[in-house]
């Protein structure tokens, strides 16, 4: 019984210590990205790296698209609510490192890298 105890313990540490390196891994990965986009920030988006962890999910979400973004796209690719998503864009925006505008009846953000890369 002992043994027994002993041996699953010995799995549940060995799955935590995976668990451990693959976070590990995100986390040099996500820096390694945060690193390739120091240099394509704007000056007013330099503090882009230093905004809490919901606002950084949004922004890399607009950033890894080519194309504008409704809230709603950015929803579903980071699996919150739209109404959350328009919330933190509408943050962004006040904070100078996203556009927004109006497209028919939709609100569409941009960061400002790709509207200042398009004049």
């Amino acid at each position: 019984m002992k043994q027994s105890i002993y041996v699953k313990l010995a799995n549940i540490l060995k799955m935590q210590y995976e668990i451990l390196r693959t976070q590990e891994q995100i986390l040099r990965h996500q820096k390694l990205f945060f690193d390739q986009l120091k240099g394509s920030f704007t000056t007013k988006s330099h503090d882009l790296l230093n905004l809490p962890k919901p606002l950084q999910t949004t922004a890399l979400a607009l950033l890894e698209s080519e194309n504008p973004r409704s809230a709603t796209e950015i929803a579903i690719i980071t699996g919150k609510a739209r109404a959350v998503e328009s919330h933190y864009l509408n943050i962004l925006v006040a904070m100078g490192n996203v556009m927004k505008w109006k497209d028919g009846k939709k609100m569409l953000f941009s960061p400002l890298k790709s509207i200042e890369a398009k004049k």
